[in-house]
């Protein structure tokens, strides 16, 4: 019989940057999401926008040995920013998504980072969304978003499975790494 573990990993970023095609793509389960017809400004780049808190999960199984991702996305707009902090509750990481090619959502990207810094100090993966096509190196990023040197950039597509499924393991091996040193303060 295996063993379950089960982590939470909240999957944030501005406005259009691919929160919900990065779950979709990823996801073991039929996603459930909280998307509803655009309207405004937002309409011109996309018909449909998260209004609440979006969920798939992705499973790694070994012989004796299950862990599962919980995969909660959130909202882009500053105008749902709460949703963003109750996602956080219980989390255990945080994969930020970065759109590579549109450096004007850079500063609400940097927004959502530091909110989750000051409430919540979690491992956390920086995910730079198409940068090939920005024709930027993934450290590009860091000064734009006021990342602190630990925190992993890594560079992909979220509609890539394999890039997708990269960016997740990462993170796992953050939380797990986390996790194994809270432990060891406990025993000490």
């Amino acid at each position: 019989m295996e063993e379950l573990f089960r982590f939470k990993v909240v999957v944030a970023g501005p406005f259009g940057v691919g929160k919900t095609a990065f779950i979709e793509c990823i996801s073991g389960v039929p996603t459930v999401g909280s998307e509803v017809s655009t309207s405004g400004e937002e309409s011109r780049s996309k018909k449909t926008t998260t209004v609440g808190i979006e969920y798939g999960t992705f499973t790694l199984i070994d012989a004796d040995l299950k862990i599962e991702l919980v995969l909660i996305g959130t909202p882009g707009q500053d105008r749902f920013s709460a949703v963003r902090e109750v996602a956080a509750i219980g989390a255990d990481g945080i994969v930020l998504l970065v759109n590579a090619t549109d450096p004007a959502t850079w500063p609400t990207a940097r927004s959502i980072y530091q909110s989750f810094r000051t409430s919540c100090d979690l491992p956390v993966v920086v995910v730079a969304n198409r940068c090939s096509l920005a024709h930027l190196e993934p450290l590009d990023f860091r000064p734009a978003l006021g990342l602190r040197d630990e925190v992993v950039v890594l560079h992909g597509d979220v509609v890539d499975p394999d890039d997708s499924r990269r960016f997740l393991i990462e993170l796992l091996s953050q939380i797990l790494d986390a996790e194994t040193q809270n432990v060891g303060e406990m025993m000490q």
